[in-house]
């Protein structure tokens, strides 16, 4: 056995090294082994050849999709699409021309008319307190027409007090006219199956508004928290921005809604695109602000390499033909899911934004911080409805104060909120009533929202404004 061991250390004396035995080193350092290593270097070598080729093949992939990004039509062909809605629109009485020095809001109502009740009432009522001269389409083929008897009391009473809001009928099939999403209307049998059909029928449709006319969409449960400051319109920049807004001005933004784990799916396409929201204020969400940060979903989880979530609900463009939109219309006829209400909204602005024709660095779009826009989300909202005492005072007072300083906007999540009893004072009842304008409203004016009452119906200039009743906190 001693013969062996010794024969089977002769046979692999070449690969020890013996240098400081030779030497007359008093103590030979422990032996090492140099094949294993050269193998490994090897290794090494050979993983990072794999990943060179392999980021090359996803950079070339990339660049080919860039290029097959379909390119905004030209003036004629634009002229025709106007044409064609102008003549439906004159068709159905309405006017397409809004005041030119105030903001153009656009809203989007599918169902029926006895649904449009508070919250959609108070969304519009938002409006006009920040922005008094405003005009406010809603397109809609269930609600009647604003000066209609019966008709919808809200519209009745803002159009009575001055303020200038309509409501406009639509064909689905004139508006996607002549835009990348018109050949997704030709499977429209199948589509009208699917569950969230009339959804994703808004999805697609706020895109083909905004590129036609410009202007600011908002869903209808959104409430509007200061006057928004727009590109393009002086009025609107006599107000300061937000606390930490990135932007002083709002031209083509979309709104973080949360950072959420990146489905498969979302990886997949995004490929190495990701790299692109450096510079977009991204990376900013929520540095240094830790103690009025409760709640904020952007708050430490882009640290986590998480994908940033956008929706829809709130969108800026006042410019008209904006390139994003144009390529999210191509996007939405290319991937559309009937089963998959994200796929085709919010999952669909995020691809396009950080994918598709590398729109974050081609268009220059402007992506504010969940804080601006979507302060309060989805996931424990109610704990904002319930009774401000308690463990949920402080979380609801800090909140409150938080949207007073850094928000232009907050999502009530009306599927959320629709199943939700609002306790008086709670944080959820405040939104609903401190921006009011109607004398039928109940009106919260506190921390500094009667100041700004004052000033806006000081500058709106009409006589016949009723400034809602007020109740003490």
């Amino acid at each position: 056995m001693r013969r062996s061991l010794e024969s089977h250390h002769t046979d692999n004396a070449p690969l020890l090294d013996t240098t400081a035995a030779s030497s007359g080193g008093a103590v030979p350092s422990p032996a090492v082994c140099r094949r294993p290593c050269r193998c490994k270097l090897s290794a090494r070598v050979s993983a990072t050849l794999l990943i060179s080729c392999v980021t090359l093949a996803l950079l070339l992939a990339f660049r080919a999709r860039r290029e097959t990004c379909p390119p905004v039509p030209d003036t004629a062909v634009i002229a025709a699409m106007e044409a064609a809605e102008a003549e439906v629109a004159a068709d159905a009485g309405v006017s397409v021309a809004p005041n030119p020095r105030a903001p153009h809001f656009f809203l989007i109502w599918s169902t029926s008319a006895i649904s449009f009740s508070l919250v959609p009432g108070r969304c519009l009522e938002s409006i006009f307190y920040h922005h008094p001269h405003a005009t406010v389409t809603i397109y809609s083929n269930q609600l009647p027409a604003v000066t209609a008897t019966p008709g919808v009391p809200v519209l009745h009473q803002l159009r009575q007090h001055g303020y200038n809001v309509r409501v406009r009928p639509y064909n689905l099939s004139s508006m996607l006219a002549g835009t990348p999403s018109a050949p997704w209307l030709s499977r429209m049998d199948e589509w009208r199956r699917g569950p969230y059909f009339y959804s994703h029928v808004t999805d697609v449709l706020r895109l083909a508004i905004l590129f036609r006319h410009g202007g600011v969409y908002l869903d209808s449960d959104i409430i509007l928290l200061r006057p928004l400051r727009i590109a393009g319109l002086p009025a609107t920049l006599a107000r300061p921005p937000p606390d930490g807004a990135p932007h002083a001005e709002l031209r083509d933004a979309l709104g973080i809604e949360s950072f959420d784990p990146p489905p498969p799916s979302l990886l997949r396409r995004l490929g190495l695109a990701l790299s692109a929201v450096g510079g977009t204020g991204v990376a900013a969400v929520g540095e240094g602000d830790t103690d009025d940060a409760i709640d904020s979903p952007g708050v430490a989880a882009s640290a986590l390499g998480r994908v940033p979530v956008l929706n829809g609900a709130i969108l800026v463009f006042p410019f008209r033909h904006s390139r994003f939109l144009w390529s999210a219309m191509a996007e939405f006829a290319a991937t559309y899911h009937p089963r998959r209400w994200g796929w085709n909204g919010p999952e669909l602005l995020t691809r396009v934004a950080f994918a598709r024709c590398s729109a974050v660095r081609e268009v220059e779009l402007q992506l504010h911080p969940p804080d601006t826009f979507y302060p309060i989300y989805w996931r424990g909202l109610e704990r904002f409805a319930a009774a401000p005492d308690g463990r949920d005072a402080l979380l609801q007072r800090r909140t409150w104060q938080r949207l007073r300083r850094r928000a232009y906007t907050a999502h009530l999540w009306n599927r959320k909120t629709a199943e939700l009893e609002m306790a008086p004072r709670s944080l959820l009842h405040r939104l609903l009533h401190t921006w009011t304008v109607l004398p039928t409203s109940s009106s919260l004016e506190g921390e500094g929202a009667g100041e700004e009452r004052g000033r806006n119906l000081g500058s709106a200039g009409r006589a016949n404004v009723s400034v809602g009743h007020r109740v003490r906190l």
